[in-house]
């Protein structure tokens, strides 16, 4: 997210469908510094993967500055990247931008998250990579959120499931895209 009307900051900026980078970090503004992206999960496993557990790549939310009242960016999600023959497990895997801080500090961007499944899917994974939400500033700037992170799910003998978000989140960023060769199916 950008920082209390500063440079952009904190992008979901990776592969859609092998994702690798760490989450970017948010922008500072002139008395307060922005925070860490999400950090980074790529999982191989040529038998069975039982998530049951909780995998975070989330951004930070940064702190404010409230002797300036200015507050920097969130940094955005990392990325969760898991191939596996098969899945299973009832857990949740998060690469959610950090919210904003007060003073005009924004939401980061959300991560990316791929799962590729070769065999069978049994799972029931909760999945999110929503961008932050924005905090309202309390000197007049308007920063902007990130754009909404992505989930890209390819099952058995298909092709790649593309989600974009999880969220009624407002994103005030573009989405990128890249690395995939997307078919629209109106």
């Amino acid at each position: 997210g950008n920082g209390d009307g500063s440079s952009l900051g904190g992008v979901g900026n990776d592969d859609t469908i092998y994702p690798t980078d760490l989450g970017s970090g948010g922008a500072g503004s002139y008395s307060s510094f922005g925070s860490a992206g999400g950090g980074g999960a790529i999982i191989r496993v040529g038998g069975l993967l039982t998530v049951n557990g909780f995998i975070s790549a989330n951004g930070f939310p940064p702190t404010p500055d409230v002797f300036y009242a200015t507050g920097g960016g969130a940094g955005s999600g990392g990325t969760i990247n898991i191939s596996a023959t098969n899945l299973g497990g009832t857990g949740a895997l998060k690469a959610n931008g950090g919210n904003g801080s007060a003073y005009g500090g924004a939401g980061g961007g959300g991560g990316r998250i791929a799962i590729a499944v070769a065999g069978s899917d049994s799972s029931a994974l909760a999945l999110a990579a929503n961008n932050g939400t924005i905090i309202l500033s309390g000197n007049g700037a308007l920063p902007l959120n990130g754009g909404a992170g992505t989930i890209a799910i390819q099952e058995p003998g298909s092709g790649y499931n593309l989600t974009i978000g999880t969220s009624t989140l407002y994103a005030q960023a573009a989405t990128q895209i890249s690395g995939a060769s997307p078919a629209f199916v109106s």
